[in-house]
Parts: structure tokens; sequence; C-alpha cells
């Protein structure tokens, strides 16, 4: 019997050492660890195209994770952000832009890209350098980055099983806020920065924006940062930046010009890589917003001439209607339009600024009364309609008007006003850079108002288009 509770407490003994010794692997593996993969050698991965995955996302056998940095430390998160393993010794680690392949984790701290093994917290130094960003993983073995590097700005790749270090591309250091790369694959990249025809109107500090000065307050959505877009938008025909596609396997390289679109507005995280091959080239000053910046390499400020009186004589007379017992005469839309208050011409209430149609049109029918309904109402063919919007506003679409697709024309009831005649402008002035026109009065209230609109031209005839009619 002795020996008997002797060799079963062997046996269990010896089962519990057993179950002691498994490793992750003898067990399956972490819910949350990828399906181990063969890695091929340098010649063989980089022989043809390998997908990048989503950034920090990988799929195991217990679903869809990626890794955060959170109070707790470096954690894998399940795809409804639940936390499922915590990497031990990671509270130290910087935040910053983390990528991973489920098995080790990759960071971008601005000076180094940092490895670290989820299952043991290990970290080790990959790179070392300045303004190291934009981590992305293709093919789970080669991961790239931007960096700068002595003088220049770099794209650069690791092979990660031979932590092979290559460079892609480099680019001259005053990109330094402008190379951004989009991995497509590994073979392929596209990147944006900065025309190196465009850098002699840029000085190298002016990459910083505390080096700026703000004379006039920016929308409050917008930021600091957005002065150095300001900066390089302003002054020059030649367009700021260039997109290159690259590709690593051939060395073929293609390159677009193209501008940075509209970068102030409505815009939280700048990465200054607003990429625009139509753009117009705006500056700040369509906008209203004077700056200056120290130590510029051309000067921001325009020359705004002041209009004389010979000239606000003759806007007076461009906005006045011809009068016209009959009310045949073709409708003056600078006086349709100053009668009403906008500050961007999408603001503008077409319903008023049509309101006295198109005088040659004649009346309704019988059958487009009948499908409009009661009232009397004014024909606005939809050719006219859009030459008119284009011609006097720059819009596409005609917003707030009832449209009959029977007719292909749009209709505004009829309302019996006059065109007020317009106000006596008293002062005004001509920004020769921008083609903008500004003209002052005081309505009717008595707030002195600003009639803003820029200069066009149409087949060689010169025109303006409205951008905006608010209070001073």
């Amino acid at each position: 019997m002795k020996r008997l509770c002797a060799f079963t407490l062997f046996l269990c003994l010896l089962l519990a050492g057993c179950q002691t010794a498994l490793t992750p692997s003898d067990a399956g593996g972490p819910a949350w660890a990828p399906a181990s993969w063969e890695h091929l050698s340098y010649d063989e991965f980089f022989s043809r195209p390998r997908l990048a995955g989503a950034a920090n996302e990988w799929t195991a056998p217990g679903g869809t994770f990626h890794v955060e940095k959170t109070e707790a430390g470096l954690q894998v998160l399940s795809d409804r952000g639940e936390p499922v393993y915590t990497v031990s010794n990671s509270a130290d680690l910087a935040t910053g832009s983390w990528v991973s392949n489920g098995v080790d984790a990759y960071c971008a701290t601005g000076t180094e890209v940092l490895k670290v093994t989820l299952l043991t917290g290990r970290t080790e130094t990959l790179y070392t350098g300045q303004e190291v960003r934009d981590l992305t993983l293709a093919g789970r073995d080669a991961l790239y980055f931007v960096a700068a590097s002595g003088e220049d700005m770099g794209v650069y790749r690791i092979y990660l099983p031979e932590n092979r270090l290559d460079t892609v591309k480099t680019v001259p250091g005053y990109n330094i806020y402008w190379l951004h790369c989009a991995v497509l694959d590994t073979a392929y990249l596209e990147l944006t920065y900065m025309n190196p025809d465009f850098y002699p109107y840029f000085e190298r500090s002016h990459a910083e924006p505390d080096s700026m000065e703000l004379i006039a307050e920016p929308p409050e959505e917008t930021q600091n940062d957005y002065l150095v877009c300001w900066l390089i938008q302003f002054g020059t025909d030649i367009r700021p930046l260039l997109r290159c596609r690259l590709d690593t396997l051939t060395g073929e390289e293609t390159v677009d010009l193209g501008l940075i679109d509209n970068c102030w507005v409505g815009e939280k995280d700048v990465s200054h890589d607003h990429y625009a091959p139509d753009a117009k080239n705006y500056s700040p000053w369509d906008y209203g917003w004077p700056m200056t910046y120290e130590n510029s390499a051309f000067s921001t400020e325009p020359e705004i001439d002041t209009l004389t009186a010979d000239q606000l004589a003759f806007y007076q007379g461009l906005f006045t209607q011809i009068a016209d017992p009959y009310s045949l005469q073709p409708v003056n839309y600078y006086a349709a339009a100053i009668s009403r208050k906008f500050a961007s011409p999408e603001e503008l209430d077409l319903t008023a600024f049509f309101s006295r149609g198109f005088p040659e049109e004649g009346a309704t029918t019988h059958v487009e009364n009948y499908l409009l309904g009661d009232g009397v109402w004014l024909r606005l063919p939809a050719e006219k309609v859009r030459q008119v919007l284009e011609r006097y506003l720059g819009l596409t679409e005609a917003a707030g008007l009832t449209y009959l697709e029977e007719t292909d024309c749009y209709y505004v009831a009829l309302s019996p006003t006059e065109t007020p005649e317009p106000p006596t402008f008293t002062a005004g002035d001509y920004n020769a850079q921008t083609g903008i026109v500004r003209l002052f009065y005081t309505d009717n209230s008595g707030q002195e108002c600003v009639f803003s609109m820029a200069t066009l031209r149409y087949e060689g005839e010169l025109g303006y288009r409205f951008l905006s009619n608010t209070e001073v």
C-alpha cells in the first residue's frame, strides 16, 4: 500500500513538473499571437512586391489585435479596444508611432526606432537618428520609416530578420517637415516633399512656427503650424511640392508638381502634406489675414493700392442697375449681390439673387404652374443659371432653387420688389498680387461694410467674381 501511495505521489509530481515546463509554443501560443511564418532571405523577400498591411494591426486565432501605449504600459488590445496582454517593463517607453507584426512592436521615439519583444518586454534599438517617424510594416519583415541623418532627410527600410538597413531615397534636409512616405508595397513607394526649385523662396528658419509673428488672428480651429504652409504658398508661381512615385525594383521614378491645398481651413492635425496638383495658389490675403514673417527671403506684405475718386466712380456705376420702366433690362448681378450679406459665395441667398429672373424668358406655362403649385413663378433655364453662378460666384450648384427635371429649369416665386440702389462707396483698395478689390460703404443700419471681389478673365474680357459682403 505504501509503495502504491509513493508511486502515485511520484506520478503527480512528474505531471506537475511537465505542466510547468510547457512553453507558449507547446500550448499553441497566446490567443493574440499570429501563426508563425517562415523568414525568407533578403534577396528572396525583395524579389517581388509584398503588400503593406494595416499599420499596427494583425490577425491571430483569437481575433484582430494591435498595440497601444497606455498608462499601464505597452498593451496588446483586441479589436474592441480591450486589453488582453500588458508587455512587461514597457511603462518607461516614450509615446510614439507604433507598428507591430504580433511578435514584436516597433516604436518611433523621434530619435530612435525601438524593437520591443511582446512576450518578454525586451527592448532593442534598431536605428538612431533625428525626426524618426512614419513607421510602416510591409510583408511583416520589412520596416519602413522617415528620418533625418546628417544634412539629409531620407526614407529607410530595415529587413528585420537580419537587421539590415537600406537607404531607399534621400532628399535635401530642408524637407524636414515636408517629407512623407506612403508604402504601397515593398517595391512601390509614394513620397511627397518640397520642390528643390522652390527652396530659394523658403528659408530653413521658417520651418519653426515660433519664428513667425502673427498680426491678425486666423480662425479658431487653426494652429500656428499653418503659418509654414501659408508662407510657402505666397508670392511665387513655382509649385512647392513634388509627388514622387518610386519603384525600388526597377529604380524608375515619376514626379508630379503640386500645391499645398487650402490647409488652413478646417484642419487640426497638421502634416504639411496637402498635395493638390490642380489647386489654386492661395495666399492668406485671399481671406483677409495679414501677417508678417521675420527674416523672410521675400516680402509677404502685398502692395495694396487705394482706389482713386475716378475708380470709385467706376465701381459705383458698375453696381447701379439701369433704369427701365418696363423692367426688361438685363439683371445687374453686382446690384443683386450687394443687397445681401454673405461671408462666402456659398452663403449667398440664391432665391434673392435671382429674384428678378431672366426678363426675356416671359411667363411660365400652364404645365409648369401645375407642376410648381400655387403662385406666380419666374423661369430660370438651368444652363443660364449655371453660367451666372460660374461667372459671378464660382459655384456649380444652385442650392435653394426649385428645379423641374421635366423642363431642365429652376424657378423662383415672383417677388414684386425692386433692386435697391447701391450704397455710396466711401473708400476702396486693390491688391495687385491677389486681384482682390474691396469697396467700403455704410449700409442703411449704419454698419460699416466691405464688399470684396476678385478679378477674373473670361476670354480676354475683364470681369469680377464675388467673394463676400460683410461688416468690417
